[in-house]
């Protein structure tokens, strides 16, 4: 009796995923927020996500790096995802109700290069936590 040939292993990079996804759907809804009346293809999701790669790395971010993104859901956290998936870098997420002292503790142990906040949620101001912990 012969024995089962394995299975292929499907494998994609992040970034290649969307990039497919632009590829063979261009005109297909990729991203909808309703609270914003913004409506993403998948070709304008791709766009945005490849001028975020190449801003991202002419930060200076490279592949294997950490960035820690503080932000509620945005359209830019899905675009932001998908440009780090890009370039190889890994985003570390933030949660949103995060005080001063486990922000702090967070980054730190995230061993994150970067930082990307928007300006808070609730009663927490982000960039005035951020000034807290590291006031330079």
């Amino acid at each position: 009796m012969a024995t089962p040939s394995p299975q292929p292993i499907l494998s994609s990079l992040l970034g290649d995923v969307l990039s497919r996804q632009a590829a063979n759907y261009p005109e297909k809804d990729a991203l909808i927020y309703p609270e914003l009346g913004l409506r993403w293809s998948f070709q304008q999701l791709e766009e945005l996500a490849q001028n975020c790669a190449r801003g991202l790395a002419q930060l200076g971010i490279t592949k294997g790096e950490r960035v820690a993104i503080w932000s509620t859901n945005l359209p830019e956290w899905v675009v932001l995802f998908f440009a780090l998936a890009k370039i190889g870098a890994a985003m570390v997420t933030v949660n949103t109700l995060l005080r001063k002292h486990e922000v702090e503790y967070l980054l730190g142990q995230s061993e994150s290069c970067t930082l990307i906040l928007s300006q808070g949620f609730r009663d927490v101001d982000y960039p005035e936590v951020i000034y807290q912990i590291a006031p330079e």
